[in-house]
């Protein structure tokens, strides 16, 4: 479960509908963690995290970790068009190696999820010359088709319509390499 989060029904409400379409009522969803943070002093002496997805967060420097200060703080994600608002984020150090808690609610288009990753772990990297980067994503890719049966290479997105119906969206996305 390392870098998996999870997205569970809140406490108050423990058989609510699953985020996920055709999911039983009440379960919890998996969701690997992928992607990068920047950490950078501020001025008044807090510390700005601001991630990949374009979410800004401010942290309290104690003595052996970052502590999310202040405990409530909200973004909305453009990539997966869901806001949410984290209440806990701690994140320690050492060496090159980082590792983290967070958990927060996830304000989804039919309600709000608990959101909880218990054991984030991510490495520091240091900047490398565009043409190296450039060089891991070159080449031959192809894509592979989706699973409709499996939800493989699919994004499926449930909202409530404004007749209060059901609607399933459904994105198509894969690539791989040969």
């Amino acid at each position: 479960m390392r870098n998996i989060a999870e997205l569970r029904c809140p406490a108050a409400q423990p058989d609510c509908p699953s985020p996920v379409p055709g999911a039983l009522p009440g379960s919890a969803v998996q969701i690997p963690q992928l992607g990068w943070i920047v950490f950078s002093k501020e001025p008044d002496g807090k510390i700005v995290g601001r991630t990949d997805r374009g979410c800004t967060y401010r942290f309290k420097a104690q003595s052996d970790s970052l502590q999310l200060d202040p405990p409530s703080q909200y973004c909305f994600n453009r990539v997966i068009n869901s806001g949410y608002t984290l209440t806990r984020w701690s994140v320690t150090v050492s060496g090159r190696h980082e590792k983290e808690t967070i958990a927060g609610v996830s304000h989804g288009p039919n309600g709000d999820y608990d959101f909880v990753l218990d054991r984030g772990a991510r490495t520091k990297v240091e900047p490398e010359p565009w043409g190296k980067v450039v060089k891991r994503f070159t080449g031959r890719w192809v894509y592979v088709p989706a699973d409709r049966s499996r939800l493989i290479n699919m994004v499926t997105y449930r909202s409530v319509g404004p007749d209060g119906s059901v609607q399933v969206t459904k994105r198509l996305s894969a690539a791989s390499l040969p």
